[in-house]
């Protein structure tokens, strides 16, 4: 509480006298974003392939917020849309975000959206790793020496996957001789 002491003058004299004012601040009106999630994560996505997520870009404030862009700063990260655009109050805007890594590792980036909210630029923390299959099969070369005519051998080949990716094997086939799998 706050008082203030007012002294008035009138035709009949003067006079002084003391009133409560209560003042409470009041934030002027503004444009204020959400921008979700706040972290993405693509996990692991084999090279030379995309991944694609969404991130959400919401307009919270009491006026209408202005996007000036959306960018993508380090890793194999990119998104659309990056113009600007123009959100009312309680309108949405989603960014599609994709992860196209072209080497095996772990990378991490930033969406960056600058606008006109307080707060801005706002980010989305990115993560995603580059992942390759690989293929070994041992013993190589497979050799069955001498067998004679009307006669099998069997033997075995096992097959193992060093990369870091998922392998799948979708059918196993010979080629050339008289070899059956």
């Amino acid at each position: 509480n706050y008082f203030w002491r007012v002294q008035a003058i009138n035709a009949v004299g003067a006079g002084s006298f003391s009133l409560p004012w209560r003042f409470r601040t009041v934030a002027p009106a503004a444009a204020a974003i959400s921008v979700s999630p706040a972290n993405l994560g693509f996990g692991g996505t084999m090279v030379n392939s995309i991944a694609q997520d969404t991130v959400t870009v919401r307009s919270v404030g009491l006026l209408v917020l202005h996007i000036d862009s959306i960018r993508v700063a380090g890793g194999e990260f990119g998104a659309t849309p990056t113009s600007s655009a123009i959100l009312p109050v309680g309108d949405s805007l989603l960014v599609s975000v994709t992860f196209n890594p072209t080497y095996i590792g772990d990378q991490s980036g930033q969406l960056v959206v600058f606008s006109d909210a307080t707060t801005s630029p706002d980010s989305v923390h990115l993560t995603g790793s580059g992942v390759q299959s690989g293929f070994s099969g041992t013993p190589n070369p497979l050799s069955f020496g001498n067998v004679a005519v009307g006669n099998s051998r069997v033997d075995t080949i096992t097959v193992t996957n060093p990369g870091t990716g998922t392998l799948a094997l979708d059918s196993v086939r010979t080629y050339g001789g008289e070899f059956a799998v």
